[in-house]
């Protein structure tokens, strides 16, 4: 076989173009797949030099054959389809292009591809995400709104309610905790028009309704009986707090009100998270402390029997007397009370809307100390990081972020430190360091809050 395709080469070699490709053709017919990625090229080149039709299937076959060793072969080979022709085979043919733009590093590319690819695949009426597209979106493009959103298309066209509906539950997660999403409104609407191809009944249903009064609002009476669907339907917290975000929003007080006295007892309320995402809300949860608690009846609190006189002589010298500022009051009185870390954490939560940065620091780092596990542990790290900027302690809040990212594991948690961390070495003037991590940001997440943003001032300067 070697020597008949240095037979081959040398026919080329001599002009012979007709012989050879008659040799070529004559391999090919024995079909030995050894030596057929091989053959393939070589026939494929003398056709081209011979200006004659090259068979689309043997084109495309041949860049399967050269996809894991020579990129630039495939796309030469793959180049030579007739855009007519294309059509007819566009799934292999994306298929090829995807692997070429993630093995050459192509971000863009390989996201136009994608977008491209799943059009195709709607408009042809292929109710079928090639696996390949799922791994590819979730690896590059896990939280892009526009890929997803032709997805869900794609997966209501399969009727496949069930998993239409965790991408929905994850699209609105999407609009909320990426902070600097552009025309949000927008998206709401765009939700809800790809919603309106489902023909069903059920829970999509009550998902269009929401995301068409979260884009337009509330017009007319027949919306109202949809809020109240929408209300009961909707039992995940952060789906309920995008919902009481869009009832404040329309100026129903006391419906917000009494919506957010039930989500208050709701098992998965997470107080750090209204602060971090809807901290305009938290004035349905927590009210600005206008009482401060007497140090007096602090002291019948604690119980100091145990500690040896010194202890107690040192207590007392330490206690404020009434000229002392009720802020340093309130930090001794915590430093002393056994409060248990959610406790801690819900009054530090709650000093930080009272204005008070040094008692929530106090609060933080009390319930940091006392946490047992990670995602309590982060979430003190959070509010304690937010009291640490807000109170200028650039240095201590750096510190944190790097003990923080250690016990990180999600994107978001990530994220979050990331960014807090850029914001300190800004505000320390360390620049190109506050560049570095930004550039970080924007490599997991490019619509994180406005880090592109800053990133692009930054480059400016």
């Amino acid at each position: 076989m070697v020597e008949s395709i240095s037979t081959i080469r040398q026919m080329m070699a001599e002009g012979k173009f007709l012989e050879a490709q008659r040799a070529a053709e004559a391999l090919l017919i024995l079909n030995e797949i050894s030596s057929r990625n091989e053959i393939l090229p070589l026939y494929l080149e003398i056709l081209l030099t011979q200006e004659k039709h090259l068979p689309t299937d043997l084109l495309i076959e041949t860049a399967e054959l050269l996809i894991k060793s020579d990129i630039e072969q495939t796309q030469k080979w793959l180049s030579c389809i007739p855009a007519t022709i294309a059509r007819k085979y566009f799934r292999k043919i994306y298929s090829l292009k995807l692997q070429i733009a993630e093995a050459k590093g192509l971000t863009q590319s390989l996201y136009e591809l994608l977008t491209q690819y799943q059009l195709e695949l709607y408009n042809n009426r292929i109710p079928a995400l090639p696996s390949e597209v799922e791994l590819l979106v979730e690896k590059y493009f896990k939280k892009d709104f526009h890929l997803n959103l032709q997805r869900l298309a794609i997966t209501i066209l399969a009727g496949d309610s069930a998993n239409a509906k965790k991408m929905i539950q994850d699209l609105l997660l999407t609009l909320v905790e990426k902070s600097s999403a552009k025309r949000t409104h927008e998206k709401y609407l765009a939700l809800y028009e790809v919603l309106s191809l489902y023909k069903g009944k059920g829970a999509l249903i009550l998902y269009r309704n929401f995301c068409l009064l979260a884009s337009t609002g509330i017009k007319e009476k027949s919306d109202y009986k949809k809020l109240v669907e929408i209300v009961i339907f909707f039992e995940d917290i952060k789906l309920q707090a995008q919902l009481l975000h869009f009832i404040d929003s329309w100026d129903l007080s006391e419906v917000a009100t009494d919506y957010a006295t039930c989500l208050r007892t709701h098992s998965q309320y997470d107080f750090v998270y209204f602060s971090k995402y809807f901290p305009h809300l938290k004035k349905y949860f927590f009210k600005p402390m206008d009482k401060i608690i007497p140090i007096q009846e602090a002291a019948q609190i604690m119980d100091l029997t145990l500690e040896p006189q010194a202890a107690r002589v040192e207590s007392e010298k330490t206690i404020p007397n009434d000229e002392v500022p009720e802020e340093v009051k309130l930090i001794h009185f915590l430093k002393y009370h056994d409060y248990t870390c959610p406790e801690l954490l819900e009054l530090a939560v709650s000093f930080l809307q009272s204005e008070m940065p040094k008692v929530a620091l106090q609060a933080s780092s009390l319930a940091k100390e006392r946490a047992l596990d990670d995602s309590t542990f982060l979430k003190a790290c959070y509010l304690k990081l937010n009291c640490q900027l807000l109170l200028s302690d650039y240095r201590a809040a750096l510190d944190l972020t790097f003990e923080a990212l250690e016990r990180s594991r999600t994107e978001d948690e990530i994220l979050s430190f990331l960014y807090g961390q850029a914001e300190a070495l800004l505000q320390l003037k360390k620049t190109a360091d506050a560049q570095t991590v930004l550039k970080k940001i924007i490599s997991i997440d490019a619509d994180y809050r406005m880090a592109k943003e800053r990133l692009e001032r930054l480059n400016e300067i």
